[in-house]
């Protein structure tokens, strides 16, 4: 069974007051899954509460070409829940050739 491989490099930077700015460059090394093997550039920001954290993205480059970005989130003691919403191949939403929509739910018992 051929697996998709990529190569993702991140780094971050904790702000004051639970706000975060994250860079991300990354590539897939072959095409199985549809995988893309197209570099891809992605800078993020989470900002809000503890609690209710919210997330701001923008991408260039790899499968998409453009994509822009919103999520949220809620933390309850173990209980996260999470959802995002992208929408791909332009900045302008009305220019937009598609979405993307994510939505994830976890317990944590440390």
């Amino acid at each position: 069974l051929d697996y998709p491989t990529f190569m993702s490099i991140g780094m971050s930077k904790q702000l004051k007051n639970n706000k975060s700015v994250i860079l991300d460059v990354s590539t897939g090394l072959d095409t199985s899954f549809n995988n893309s093997e197209k570099w891809r550039c992605a800078l993020g920001y989470i900002f809000g509460t503890e609690r209710f954290p919210l997330r701001l993205g923008i991408s260039y480059g790899g499968y998409d070409s453009k994509s822009i970005g919103f999520g949220c989130g809620l933390k309850l003691k173990n209980f996260n829940i999470d959802t995002g919403f992208g929408l791909k191949g332009s900045f302008d939403p009305r220019k937009s050739t598609g979405i993307d929509f994510g939505f994830n739910m976890y317990w944590m018992n440390l």
